[in-house]
């Protein structure tokens, strides 16, 4: 969620979802509040990119924020997790996530495309996410490794 207003959010599983034409990230913890998630699970989780000639209407539960505004066939990534704890953003003192696990993500994209991210955005030291875990990764039906982009502490690059 982005406004995680309660004191605790736990146990969340998400499994054998297909995500089509997808131009924003589809996996996203935008954590602007002041809870401690913990226990989310993604499994099973099929996310198909469309070739930047294909005539499909894309969609993405960001793709109106210019953060996430991509062309077909360019995602700027596959997850997104973020902890925000910039005042004027989150108001209320920042929270936590932990024990999230990412398993069985497959993606589906045109030749040629780079491989979307995982991206992961500590707010600082002690406002961070702790134990995420990726297990079984594909592309394309082939078995790999995922890039991941973890700026911890709330680094800047």
């Amino acid at each position: 969620g982005i406004e995680t207003t309660a004191d605790r959010m736990a146990g969340f599983v998400f499994r054998n979802i297909d995500v089509i034409c997808a131009s924003a990230p589809p996996l996203r913890i935008g954590h602007i509040g002041r809870a401690e998630i913990s226990d989310v699970v993604f499994d099973d989780i099929r996310v198909e990119y469309a070739a930047e000639d294909d005539e499909r209407p894309v969609v993405g539960t960001g793709a109106y924020d210019e953060r996430y505004v991509a062309k077909k066939g360019r995602p700027s990534g596959v997850v997104d997790f973020f902890i925000e704890t910039s005042p004027d953003k989150a108001p209320e003192r920042p929270g936590t996530a932990r024990d999230i696990a990412i398993r069985n993500l497959a993606l589906f994209m045109p030749p040629g495309m780079e491989m979307p991210a995982i991206k992961i955005k500590d707010g600082d030291a002690t406002h961070r996410f702790d134990n995420v875990t990726v297990e079984g990764f594909s592309v394309n039906g082939v078995p790999c490794e995922p890039r991941i982009v973890w700026r911890k502490d709330g680094a800047k690059n």
